[in-house]
């Protein structure tokens, strides 16, 4: 057998625990910490230090005993093994109690002890007994390796293979207890694929699916962005903390498990010790321009499922499957254009411009082709920004100061239209690491044609957030005076932001990233920075042909 087609130990003990749960593991290469992990993984490493078995030492013991089997299709690490009288005793940690009313444990537990008993038999070790021992209660209980717990093993050894073989994970549990302390829950996301599998029709039948949505997950991550700005910082390791200093005097200090990115701007450096830090905790830097301009990103590990990649792909070369996800993303961006409008701007006018943006809103929905679309975008994207000065409540009679008459990319040619490119680069960035993490290739869209450093998936996902949540910082800044005309510089009709606004733009667009907001479909509390990533996996579960729409976040 190749070395991948074995099924070791401890995925078997997640199948029977949860079959999505040890396919997601197993086959798509996921895996998150949370306490449980950590605290599992604390309690195997004591292993060695605990001695004898109720007080009575064994004639003989190893640990971390590794073994394999062709016949079984079978690998992984038995934690203690002890032989007594020619019998090979295998001995299982877990964290936790003895469980009340179960004498001889869980079934995970069991069967995974009793694959280890058949590794070992089939190795020529004899072994027809095991334990399992409960680090709480620090004692043990005896399995005994019977037909009935052999033929039980077997069948499920089978029926994990016959699962890995098919090209979906298994649905999700309903409403299982066991979610909550799964450790791969943001990535299972259980109860709102279960709530889009039942939609077989539009996003109207999608807000009456019956599922109850529990949010599994904090409203707000804890870990921040750390944005280094200053030119000649140097970022280095002290201990567990991440260090900046410049000339030899330091800025501050952070802890390493504070952060969740690291994004670097113009000319800053990194030291080998620290990045090195960063890639082994998983947490991404991302390099900039000094004006914002998004060139790269370094990562430790991207995801191991290539069987997204490859679906994305396919996606990718189907017109139509293309056209049916664009649609959905480019009636969510206008859509809340026009959110955006009427929250703003109070006048007769408005109420005809929100009109209209919803009529183009509902045509997205009945494009034909993807040029269609594009042209239905572009008169959404004309009328806003047509109508975006009069958002703005920070002009001066007689001054230049934030006047904005249309969006102008490159070069910005006034202070609100750099804000927002600035803006932009954030989010594209964010998209991008996100992305990332769920398993996609950041430079295959959908909507956004491939070409070379584009990444234009990324370009995809931030076309719904880009009016609720950089277009409402930009605003939201010039609005309440946290930006002035001084903070601007104009070089040869080319507008560039200076250090203040800068800082003041990204600290606002974190703030806006950070408050929580309830998700119109599901009904819970969350961040813009969870929502981020929830969009992303319900693409996931769409390009896996687990859900049959893809629902974009719109708010009221």
């Amino acid at each position: 057998m190749e070395s991948a087609d074995y099924i070791p130990l401890r995925y078997l003990n997640e199948f029977i625990y949860c079959p999505r749960l040890g396919y997601l593991e197993f086959a798509w290469g996921e895996f998150e910490e949370n306490e449980y992990t950590i605290d599992g993984e604390i309690k195997h490493k004591r292993i060695d230090e605990i001695q004898g078995r109720d007080g009575d030492a064994p004639a003989e013991r190893m640990t971390s005993v590794f073994l394999s089997s062709e016949k079984l299709g079978l690998i992984g690490r038995i934690d203690l093994l002890e032989c007594e009288g020619g019998e090979f005793i295998p001995v299982e940690y877990k964290r936790g109690k003895i469980p009340k009313g179960r004498p001889q444990g869980y079934d995970p537990e069991r069967v995974q002890l009793c694959a280890q008993g058949l590794l070992l038999s089939d190795n020529d070790y004899p072994s027809t007994r095991g334990y399992i021992y409960y680090s709480d209660s620090h004692k043990r209980i005896e399995v005994l390796f019977d037909d009935e717990l052999k033929g039980k093993t077997l069948s499920l050894i089978e029926e994990f293979r016959k699962t890995l073989a098919g090209d979906e994970p298994p649905p999700p549990l309903d409403q299982s207890p066991k979610c909550a302390r799964c450790s791969l829950n943001r990535v299972c996301i259980p109860d709102e694929t279960s709530a889009l599998a039942q939609v077989r029709g539009d996003e109207e039948d999608a807000k009456k699916a019956p599922s109850k949505v529990r949010r599994l997950l904090p409203a707000v991550d804890d870990n921040r962005p750390l944005y280094v700005a200053n030119p000649g910082t140097r970022v280095g390791k002290e201990g567990e903390r991440v260090v900046l200093k410049c000339g030899g005097e330091e800025l501050g200090t952070v802890r390493f498990n504070e952060v969740s990115q690291v994004c670097l701007y113009g000319n800053v450096q990194l030291s080998s010790q620290a990045t090195r830090e960063f890639m082994l905790r998983g947490i991404p830097v991302v390099y900039f321009s000094g004006g914002g301009w998004f060139y790269g990103i370094a990562h430790s590990n991207y995801s191991k499922n290539a069987f997204l990649r490859i679906r994305q792909v396919s996606m990718y070369l189907d017109d139509h499957e293309r056209l049916r996800v664009s649609r959905q993303l480019i009636r969510g961006k206008i859509r809340n254009c026009r959110t955006l409008v009427r929250r703003n701007l109070r006048t007769a006018e408005s109420k005809s411009i929100a009109e209209e943006l919803g009529r183009l809103a509902n045509r997205a929905l009945r494009s034909e082709t993807l040029q269609e679309l594009l042209g239905i975008e572009g008169q959404a994207a004309h009328l806003y920004f047509k109508t975006f000065a009069g958002l703005i409540r920070g002009k001066r009679e007689g001054s230049l100061e934030f006047e904005f008459t249309t969006r102008k990319r490159r070069p910005a040619t006034d202070p609100v239209n750099a804000m927002l490119s600035y803006g932009y680069s954030l989010l594209l960035k964010d998209c991008f690491i996100t992305l990332l993490s769920v398993g996609f290739d950041p430079y295959i869209g959908f909507y956004h044609q491939p070409k070379y450093g584009k990444p234009a998936l990324a370009l995809d996902l931030m076309e719904e957030f880009r009016p609720i949540v950089v277009d409402s910082v930009v605003l939201t800044s010039i609005n309440n005076g946290e930006v002035r005309e001084s903070d601007f510089v104009s070089r040869m009709g080319r507008v560039i932001m200076k250090e203040r606004a800068r800082t003041g733009l990204i600290e606002a667009y974190e703030r806006r990233m950070n408050s929580t907001v309830k998700h119109p479909l599901f009904g819970y509390t969350v961040s813009y920075r969870r929502v981020l990533e929830v969009q992303a996996r319900l693409l996931a579960r769409l390009v896996c042909g687990e859900i049959d729409l893809y629902v974009p976040f719109c708010t009221r």
